[in-house]
């Protein structure tokens, strides 16, 4: 494995290295060129007219695929590892260059995106919240805790401020309470310590 990867670094370096294909995969023939697809922005559908599911590498998924997801519509996508399911979530956040047909779709403002695998940040409920954005963002564009506070209550979430707020006093006063238990505790065995040295 480590051969391999030196190999590969080896290649690299002498400007030689050329991607495996992935199996299963085509490679790409000389009528396919990034950028050649046209993109129209519509506000509410999303639809692929002839688009081929393409690698940045050049690696053909699948020829040319067609659907139209109309506002309110329902749709799951499945097939197997390596079918293009991620692949068309790319082309269509402009992640990946189009390489022909057509896609009509929301603007990138309009759209959002919810990973496979969730993710939080490190921070407080407050950074979750605020994501991608700083508390000094947050300032800066006038939002406040109370407005957070009233975004979290207009999605049915305010409870888990007030859930955790609870708890973290709570774990407060667990902790003074052990804390207090163990200085007791040394106080004690400190005096029984000095009084069977002293006596």
């Amino acid at each position: 494995m480590v051969a391999q990867l030196q190999e590969v670094l080896d290649d690299l370096d002498r400007g030689i290295y050329e991607r495996k294909m992935v199996e299963g995969t085509t490679k790409l023939s000389s009528e396919y060129k990034p950028g050649q697809g046209k993109i129209i922005y519509d506000k509410e559908d999303i639809k692929f007219e002839n688009v081929p599911i393409i690698t940045p590498n050049g690696d053909l998924l699948i020829d040319r695929v067609s659907f139209e997801v109309k506002a309110g519509m329902n749709l799951m996508i499945v097939g197997p590892n390596g079918s293009g399911k991620s692949s068309l979530f790319r082309i269509l956040g402009e992640l990946w260059p189009l390489f022909g047909g057509t896609l009509t779709k929301p603007s990138l403002d309009h759209l959002f995106y919810i990973p496979q695998k969730p993710y939080l940040v490190v921070g407080t409920l407050r950074d979750q919240v605020i994501y991608p954005h700083t508390l000094d963002d947050m300032k800066a564009a006038g939002f406040n805790d109370q407005a957070l506070l009233e975004l979290l209550d207009l999605v049915q979430l305010k409870y888990i401020v007030e859930r955790e707020v609870r708890g973290f006093y709570c774990f407060v006063l667990l902790f003074c309470f052990v804390f207090c238990f163990c200085v007791f505790v040394f106080c004690v065995l400190l005096f029984c310590v000095f009084v069977f040295f002293c006596f």
